[in-house]
């Protein structure tokens, strides 16, 4: 009886050895590709933010990453607590609300970056380093072609940014920004 089934088990052992690569070929080639989505949706963009006066643009300040980066100023309402007509308190940026002008950045993809997760860090090293600093700030996600950024304050007198792969765990490219 033994031997019977040793028989069975090494016949079928054989006819899969030549049906499984087989089979692995054929749902590779009927695959699907991916989908890709052309633009976030507007509840899911990473900033609301515009550039109102243009202070420098570089393209080659990324040393791995094809990005053009922009520093200017931007106009942001100062923030209040509000009451919705619901009567749930937020804080938000009111348009009535007097504002003051910041730096800002924008990072603009010079083409599509197919890395996960993207986020952009500020940092207050003057070299940027391969990993995350403690003083490093998350500025927001870089999703898609382009991102606008309200840097600190401290962003005046310098620093580095990063862009960190969340899925990697891993600082993707780094950027020095000087003053």
């Amino acid at each position: 009886m033994i031997r019977a089934l040793r028989e069975r088990h090494r016949k079928s052992f054989y006819v899969l050895a030549a049906l499984l690569p087989l089979m692995f070929a054929v749902a590779l080639a009927k695959r699907e590709t991916a989908p890709v989505l052309e633009r976030l949706p507007g509840a899911l963009a990473p900033s609301a933010l515009a550039l109102e006066r243009l202070v420098w643009e570089r393209e080659s300040l990324w040393d791995a990453l094809p990005i053009t980066t922009r520093l200017g100023t931007t106009r942001l309402g100062t923030t209040r607590l509000g009451t919705t007509r619901l009567g749930t308190r937020h804080l938000g940026a009111t348009p009535t609300s007097p504002s003051m002008e910041e730096l800002a950045l924008e990072l603009v993809a010079r083409e599509r970056i197919a890395l996960p997760d993207l986020l952009v860090y500020w940092s207050p090293a003057s070299e940027p380093s391969t990993s995350l600093a403690a003083g490093a700030r998350l500025l927001g996600t870089f999703a898609g072609e382009r991102g606008v950024y309200a840097l600190p304050a401290e962003a005046s007198r310098g620093g580095g940014l990063l862009l960190y792969s969340l899925a990697r765990a891993e600082v993707i490219d780094t950027a020095r920004l000087d003053p």
